[in-house]
């Protein structure tokens, strides 16, 4: 029975804290999830939390091999792997694995590797003597034959393909113009292709090994892949170009399928319907991904393919939802980006998978910043292996959903992979290891969020998750709090104890800037709950608004003398709407006079003429009354730095006026209260053209200005001297002084 909780977001938040508004950050997308740590999960692309595989290493001690280039099953179940550097072949069944290539030059025998090597022990092969007879040589390539029969290429210095019957291995054949088998494909009447390198060619043999003839030979270096068709057609992958081939083994005509963007097809396969699936890698995939810094997270294409009707899960599940909010936030993960690649990125960036129907049409399928190894097929999703994270990717090709089913932390590639009904066996290079994958769910996986980041000291409220739970399975949350943008500070609290998630769940976390969640996923073995979407919310408790800055400056575009703009900032942590109030103090005072209240605009024209002069302050104080009550009304004030009100004109002092035939000279003290004089000058008898004058020092650069006005040259009679004095302000005062010449 499906069961739907409408799930509505309550807050912890006192009565008496009206105004705080609560803020909710919703992980739903790949970026979002794909930022944090996993153990056990994956994520995938549409996107989805969920239990990974439950995985097993069955081998991981290849003596000195350090790469598993390939391995195959025999229908005896026996699982053979061929390594690199030093060109060993191994076998593992019922638990034990052994060397059966090369074998002990003496004895003949094969060499079990189930301990460390003992240089005492006649059957361990010394890594000397390895050195000595194997340098440079690598198996790349093995196919299994019926009634446990094995072929193996073996490249380096003596290139060969040899047929192995439980420990007897025979060469079988010798190219003579290549060094390298990079795979091998038998076709449905047991005849066996070789994909060779450096000569690029494809060689044919019987069932029997004989009669080997080459049915293709390319421009290009090598052919890395090979696959056979229904219709008896080859198909080829090769390097430098990336192109598909297909070949006529009968006619020897060959045509390009399809030219790729990419440098490298290094795996080939049909599916049951008859679509070939391309494994195309990019030279500069391997670059990009080991560079400082990651891409950008993938995000999927907007909509998507509808899918197949599938049965709904039996036995009932739980299925939360999370209803629509307000107040959310898109808060950017702090933490390390996740190492995806974004759709649509420049083609020769990334390796990709293609698709081609049997009419040749072609579809990219997937694409991603990583080094592309293997291909299978399980109950019809694609499964691709890869490097250098060590990454096996799920693609269903009919609704685009893209999973990383396992990613080995140890490890750097995933090489090659065999499909065994609902198990899939894994090898991996850097170091060697045989893994294998189990049809069942990790009994217990943990997801890690990144911390989620509120600007503040918050209190956190619930988590709620868009999910299912299937019967049997659970989701249980725990979560810790801080002030540190770092998940190792040791500041951080405990983790909470896990609760069981089946409706909102109090996070029961500490007052912190930081939050951090942790899921742990729980199966049942066969089904996995799957979260596709995780709402955090938080409150920060009522904070004063901050008034940032004040300024008061005169207004000298205006046409009455003496205005003042007064503009400020402020800023409000909690969002409210903030109202202000202007005072103003003459200085030394301490008492504050109201100029205006209840002013919304950042701003406020200010008339000087109605103050005496003097030093001044002016003080703004915001105020989140608009989004309180009176009683839980908080404010912030700013004080402006000092400005001077001064609308009156210099003072003279004191003046003397003497003449000496036909010369006048006038002296001046001139004073201001405020302001530094800064200007004065003087007419005779009305003129219309006004001389300047400098003071006694030859600079105006005081409140104080001694002055001496000498004028020449003036005729027998009465004149008038007028002076105009102004200061810094442009405050002007005119005087006239009488004179008469004898």
């Amino acid at each position: 029975m499906r069961t739907v909780l409408s799930i509505m977001l309550i807050l912890m938040i006192a009565s008496a804290a009206p105004a705080v508004t609560s803020k909710i950050v919703r992980h739903k997308n790949s970026g979002d999830m794909a930022a944090g740590k996993t153990d056990n999960v994956i994520i995938s692309s549409r996107p989805s939390i969920q239990l990974g595989r439950e995985a097993e290493e069955l081998a991981g001690d290849f003596n000195d091999a350090w790469v598993i280039n390939t391995i195959v099953a025999a229908d005896d179940g026996t699982i053979y792997l061929g390594t690199s550097p030093n060109g060993s072949i191994f076998k593992y069944k019922g638990g034990k694995l052994t060397k059966i290539y090369p074998l002990d030059v003496e004895n003949d025998e094969e060499v079990e590797v189930d301990e460390p090597a003992d240089s005492n022990d006649p059957n361990v092969i010394s890594e000397t003597e390895i050195q000595k007879h194997l340098s440079n040589r690598h198996i790349f390539a093995m196919a299994a034959e019926s009634k446990g029969r094995l072929l193996a290429g073996v490249s380096g210095q003596d290139c060969q393909l040899l047929r192995f019957k439980g420990a007897d291995s025979e060469v079988i054949f010798e190219p003579n113009d290549a060094s390298y088998i990079f795979a091998i494909a038998l076709d449905e009447k047991k005849d066996i292709y070789l994909a060779t390198g450096p000569g690029g060619k494809i060689y044919r043999l019987n069932a029997s090994g004989k009669n080997a003839e080459v049915i293709h030979e390319c421009e290009d270096k090598n052919i890395l892949s090979l696959a056979v068709g229904e219709d008896g057609s080859v198909y080829a992958g090769t390097d430098t170009r990336g192109l598909v081939y297909k070949i006529d083994p009968k006619t020897k005509q060959a045509s390009v399928l399809y030219d790729t963007e990419q440098d490298e097809i290094t795996s080939l396969l049909f599916d049951k319907a008859g679509n070939l699936y391309a494994a195309a890698t990019s030279d500069r995939a391997i670059g990009a991904q080991t560079q400082p810094g990651s891409p950008p997270p993938k995000t999927p294409l907007p909509g998507r393919p509808e899918p197949k009707e599938q049965k709904p899960e039996e036995g009932g599940q739980l299925s939360l939802t999370i209803p629509n909010m307000k107040n959310q936030e898109d808060k950017k993960p702090t933490g390390p980006p996740p190492a995806r690649m974004e759709r649509g990125l420049s083609k020769g960036a990334a390796s990709r998978v293609y698709k081609i129907n049997k009419e040749g049409f072609v579809t990219e399928v997937f694409n991603e910043v990583a080094v592309f190894f293997s291909l299978e097929m399980q109950q019809g999703q694609l499964l691709l292996g890869t490097g250098n994270k060590a990454q096996l990717f799920s693609i269903n090709p009919e609704t685009e959903i893209e999973t990383i089913i396992y990613e080995d932390k140890t490890a750097s590639q995933i090489t090659d992979m065999i499909v065994k009904e609902d198990e899939i066996y894994l090898s991996t290079a850097n170091p060697a290891k045989l893994i294998k994958l189990s049809s069942d769910f990790a009994s217990k996986g943990e997801y890690e969020s990144v911390l989620i980041d509120a600007g503040q000291p918050a209190r956190w409220g619930k988590l709620q998750i868009d999910s299912d739970i299937p019967k049997g399975t659970k989701v249980l949350i725990s979560a810790r709090s801080g002030n540190v943008g770092d998940v190792n500070d040791p500041t951080y609290s405990a983790w909470t104890k896990p609760v069981k998630i089946v409706e909102p769940v109090e996070l029961s976390v500490g007052t912190g800037r930081f939050c951090q969640y942790k899921l742990i996923l729980e199966s049942g073995g066969k089904t996995t709950p799957r979260i596709r979407e995780v709402a955090v919310a938080y409150v920060i408790p009522n904070l004063p608004p901050k008034v940032t800055q004040v300024n008061v400056k005169r207004n000298d575009k205006s046409s009455i003398a003496g205005i003042f703009d007064i503009s400020y900032t402020a800023q409000d942590e909690n969002g409210d709407n903030l109202t202000y109030r202007i005072d103003f103090r003459k200085m030394p005072r301490t008492g504050w006079i109201e100029l205006k209240d209840e002013l919304t605009e950042p701003s406020l024209e200010w008339n000087s003429n109605t103050i005496e002069d003097g030093i001044y302050e002016v003080k703004v104080t915001a105020s989140d009354v608009a989004g309180n009550t009176k009683t839980t009304e908080l404010t912030g004030t700013r004080i402006s730095e000092p400005v001077v009100i001064d609308n009156s004109a210099p003072v003279i002092k004191n003046h003397t006026i003497k003449t000496d035939k036909d010369v006048a000279i006038l002296t001046l003290n001139v004073d201001d209260e405020y302001s530094v004089i800064d200007n004065l000058s003087y007419t005779l008898d009305s003129n219309d053209k006004w001389n300047s004058a400098l003071p006694e020092d030859n600079i105006y650069d005081t409140t104080n200005e001694d002055f001496t006005i000498i004028i020449k040259e003036l005729t027998s009679g009465d004149h008038v001297i007028a002076v105009k004095i102004s200061d810094a302000e442009g405050n002007t005062m005119y005087k006239t002084f009488d004179v008469f010449v004898k």
